[in-house]
C-alpha cells in the first residue's frame, strides 16, 4: 500500500471545485457584465439580496473579477460587492497599460499594480461612475 497525499486530488478540491453558490454568483455577475470605453472596461456587480438567493457563504465571489480582465481586448476589470457594514468592496483588475494600485490608493485601499481593491459608501451607480472616471485617465 502505498502511503501519502494524491497531488490531483488536492488540486481538484483546492483549486478546482466550486460551490454550487460560487458557480451561481459568476452566473449572475456574467449576465450583468457591461463593456465599457470600446471594450477596454468591463463593469459587473453583485448586491446582497443575490447572495442571499444562492445562500452564499465567504468566498464565494472569488474569481468574479478576473473573468472581465480574462476576456480580450479588456484592459480593466471593475467588479463591486457589498460588504456588511462597511460599504461597498471594488475590486480591480488590468493586464497591461493601467495600475489599478494607484486608482485604489485613492480612495484608501491598495494592491498591486494589476491587482488592487478598495472600500466605499454608495451606491451601485455612483460607485461605477466614480472609478470609471479614474480609469479614464489611464486608457
Amino acid at each position: 500500500v502505498r502511503k501519502g497525499i494524491k497531488v490531483s486530488d488536492v488540486y481538484q478540491k483546492a483549486l478546482k471545485t466550486k460551490t454550487r453558490a460560487s458557480f451561481e454568483l459568476n452566473k449572475i455577475a456574467n449576465n450583468r457584465m457591461e463593456f465599457l470605453e470600446n471594450g477596454k472596461v468591463t463593469f459587473t456587480y453583485l448586491n446582497l439580496e443575490d447572495k442571499k438567493n444562492v445562500n452564499a457563504k465567504t468566498g464565494d465571489h472569488e474569481g468574479i473579477v478576473e473573468v472581465g480582465r480574462d476576456i480580450e481586448g479588456v484592459e480593466v476589470s471593475i467588479f463591486v460587492r457589498p460588504i456588511k457594514g462597511k460599504g461597498l468592496k471594488v475590486s480591480l483588475r488590468s493586464n497591461d497599460k493601467v495600475n489599478v494600485d494607484e486608482i485604489a490608493l485613492m480612495y484608501g485601499g491598495g494592491g498591486h499594480q494589476k491587482s488592487a481593491g478598495f472600500s466605499v459608501n454608495g451606491d451601485f451607480d455612483t460607485v461605477k461612475e466614480l472609478v470609471l472616471k479614474e480609469v479614464r485617465h489611464y486608457l
